[in-house]
């Protein structure tokens, strides 16, 4: 089957799933809360191809009278028809909240078509939803020796190390998956968050404001934008951020949370006792 480029869907977690963690900072503003975005596109077959079954041949003559038609039985599946049903089961069991399950069928493809990068990108994705992380990376390196530049692998492989700390190789291939596709908003909000962790603040913030130009719906990396620039000491923008949020999710109370905050801090500054 062909590769299509992630623009949306079930983009924002894999491995990880799209959630925030908060906590306090001194001075009562919130800690930038995670969202980690990950690609989560299944996919099924390699590079530009196109998999269907055959048509079932017949010994039906063309112009012949219909008398008793016979239909021969269909031939056997090739491996690569077999590796697809076993990936399209796979992509179900995925989504049907079970990675284990996921997991025996890709590995069960990949004895059929153990070129195929998008097996490993699949399998990547129910290992890491395991918190099997290691392995995860794994599977995303294979994927990436058969095809260098995937940017969603980059992304999923960034994210895997980035739960591991490492947040120097996280940049790295966030970087990379960028390069491959530069309007990649779930990179762009990924990096923003390796780089806030390793004290890049200001980066971080324009990757955060580089996501939600590319996509303007993605609350989640607005609400990072939110928080870092809150945390910078940048209220207006801080502000404009979470209040977007908020019209988009109005009842998200960590956005509301981060918007109080925000603006009791203005209003100390500004009140008589604090000249």
């Amino acid at each position: 089957m062909s590769r299509k480029v992630k623009t949306g869907g079930p983009r924002r977690q894999a491995g990880s799933g799209r959630g925030g963690r908060g906590g306090k900072l001194a001075g009562g503003l919130l800690l930038l809360s995670v969202v980690l975005a990950v690609a989560m596109t299944l996919r099924l077959g390699g590079r530009g191809r196109e998999r269907s079954a055959p048509p079932a041949p017949t010994n039906r003559i063309a112009g012949a009278p219909v008398i008793g038609t016979e239909t021969n039985p269909p031939p056997a599946a090739s491996p690569s028809e077999q590796s697809t049903t076993l990936a399209n089961k796979g992509n179900r069991l995925l989504e049907a909240g079970d990675p284990k399950g996921a997991e025996a069928a890709y590995r069960e493809a990949l004895q059929l078509t153990p070129d195929d990068e998008d097996l490993y990108y699949n399998l990547g994705i129910a290992l890491a939803r395991q918190n099997r992380l290691q392995e995860a990376e794994a599977a995303y390196r294979e994927a990436l020796r058969l095809f260098p530049e995937y940017p969603e692998v980059h992304n999923n492989l960034g994210n895997v190390l980035t739960r591991q700390k490492r947040l120097e190789e996280a940049v790295t291939h966030f970087r990379a998956a960028l390069e491959h596709q530069p309007d990649y908003a779930s990179a762009h909000n990924n990096y923003g968050i390796a780089l806030q962790q390793l004290g890049r603040f200001k980066e971080a913030l324009e990757q955060f404001e580089r996501a939600v130009q590319v996509d303007t719906n993605y609350w989640e990396a607005r609400l990072n934008l939110g928080n870092s620039a809150a945390a910078q000491g940048l209220d207006e923008k801080a502000i404009a951020a979470f209040r977007e949020v908020l019209r988009q999710r109005p009842d998200f109370e960590p956005a509301r949370r981060g918007l109080a905050a925000v603006l009791a801090r203005q209003e100390q500054k500004t009140s008589p006792a604090n000249p």
